[in-house]
């Protein structure tokens, strides 16, 4: 009889503590879809293809800056991708002659100007930066 009581206590303390893991890795496995689908793909791919095992913001930050931007290029805006919207589509236009007329005659001049075909996202050489969502 001993033995019995001894075998379904611990029958059923497995049973619950089976039921406690199972339950809290539902819950885990749920919180990391959530996560996982708020990310774009290309984010996703450059956080998997990276071999660290925890990344702080900084280094996400780092991370995304990499695919973003190449500074060995040499050129004055060296975006390899949107930053808005991580589109490679982009449309650069060298030693553009920008007046500004009274407003701004401080700032005319000659600019390069990388823009994003898909979301109209704009930036220049001398720091001037727009989107179809400032307009």
């Amino acid at each position: 009889m001993e033995i019995t009581l001894f075998l379904l206590g611990l029958m059923f303390g497995g049973l619950i503590s089976w039921w406690i893991t199972h339950a809290y890795y539902k819950k885990s496995s749920k919180n990391q879809n959530a996560v996982f689908n708020k990310l774009s793909e290309e984010v996703r791919e450059a956080i998997l293809n990276d071999n660290r095992e925890k990344l702080s913001v900084l280094e996400l930050n780092e991370l995304i800056r990499e695919k973003t931007i190449d500074e060995e290029v040499g050129e004055a805006i060296p975006y390899m991708s949107c930053p808005k919207c991580g589109s490679e589509d982009l449309e650069r236009t060298s030693d553009v002659e920008v007046d500004y007329g009274p407003e701004g005659p401080e700032l005319a001049g000659h600019y390069d100007i990388v823009r994003c075909k898909k979301c109209e996202w704009t930036k220049t050489s001398h720091g001037y930066e727009s989107s179809r969502d400032d307009i």
